[in-house]
């Protein structure tokens, strides 16, 4: 209750305009706390209703009334919220025009001035009340980064229940709390997402030049940057991917179960097909490539067991090899791949050397 008679003292000052430059700062401290908001536009509407209206202007000098005062304080806050943009309270012409002119009546000029002063008090309390509540939402969402060092894979939750599996060297960053419109994140490197369903909000995964955007699925995105190609694949549900920024038909492939698309960042084309087990077996634990060149091959194991592989001759990275390992060790691996050629490795710490003349 003392708070209340404070703050009807302040506003009482304010409006008679005997406010010390403290008591100014004291009242728009009440002002930017929520809890004092019904408070303030009660007591603001008492001082509505106790002007006569024997003591207002003639009709032609003020034309406004409660009403029209409330519809044009909300509208104009209306429109500064869905516009997103914090801009200070603005008084039109037509609003100034309606309050009396100074050759009136005394009276009737001292209490216009009074309704004015209302009337700019409450739009600026309006906009008080809206930065304050902008800052305050945009202070409490954070951004959030989960990495994957190389040799390692981590798995967690993001806010709205959708399970994420991040690869080797791969990292993704999301808000602490997702908008109403959209639930966007950032992808650096492979991760397989499990979305939970949400027809109001999409899903939208950023990839270096492309954008997977989901509603409810679980899919597959691999783009690291030195890698020349991203590819999605779909293993439940529908996906639509695109060229980040672009919209037209040959910048987008729908996806969906079982199929994948393959972006070469280079010419700016997708190509798609079907047959996805190859692209998410990491994600159960498995190490797996078919008919693949041997070179392309060690760029997995580096991920997978942070090492740093090199060849002796060149030719051995054009040894077409298959292979299919769960949870196994670096040396395991080695030994399966180079049984078949005659090839041998060294393993020195984190270096890996890989001496053989070919394929043979």
């Amino acid at each position: 209750m003392e708070n209340n008679n404070r703050l009807q003292i302040l506003l009482d000052k304010y409006l008679q305009d005997r406010c010390t430059e403290g008591e100014v700062h004291l009242l728009l401290d009440y002002m930017k706390r929520a809890e004092h908001e019904p408070e303030i536009k009660k007591i603001l509407t008492d001082y509505w209703q106790r002007i006569d209206d024997n003591d207002l202007p003639a009709e032609n000098d003020l034309e406004i009334d409660e009403g029209t005062w409330l519809k044009e304080i909300q509208a104009e806050a209306i429109e500064r919220e869905y516009r997103q943009i914090p801009e200070p309270p603005r008084i039109s012409k037509s609003k100034l025009s309606r309050f009396p002119k100074r050759n009136s009546h005394s009276a009737r000029w001292f209490i216009g001035l009074k309704v004015a002063a209302i009337l700019v008090f409450t739009v600026t309390l309006s906009y008080l009340f809206y930065i304050y509540q902008q800052n305050a939402l945009t202070n409490s969402i954070t951004q959030i980064e989960k990495i994957a060092n190389a040799g390692e894979k981590v798995r967690f939750v993001l806010p709205d229940g959708t399970q994420v599996h991040l690869n080797s060297e791969s990292s993704l960053i999301y808000p602490s709390s997702f908008s109403d419109s959209a639930r966007v994140v950032q992808l650096r490197g492979e991760g397989f997402f499990v979305v939970t369903p949400d027809q109001e909000r999409p899903f939208l995964v950023h990839t270096n030049d492309i954008t997977t955007k989901v509603l409810g699925t679980s899919f597959n995105i691999r783009s690291y940057p030195e890698d020349n190609t991203a590819v999605v694949a779909v293993r439940s549900g529908k996906v639509s991917v695109s060229e980040t920024g672009f919209s037209g038909q040959d910048s987008n492939v729908v996806l969906e179960s079982n199929e994948y698309a393959n972006y070469t960042f280079t010419n700016r084309q997708f190509t798609t097909g079907e047959g996805i087990m190859e692209l998410t077996a990491w994600n159960s634990g498995v190490l797996l490539y078919h008919n693949k060149e041997l070179g392309e091959v060690t760029f997995q194991l580096e991920r997978w067991y942070d090492v740093d592989i090199y060849f002796e001759n060149e030719a051995i990275k054009k040894c077409m090899v298959r292979g299919e390992h769960r949870d196994e060790s670096l040396t395991t691996v080695l030994k399966a791949i180079t049984y078949a050629f005659d090839i041998e490795y060294q393993i020195e710490g984190r270096r890996v050397l890989l001496i053989g003349d070919g394929c043979n």
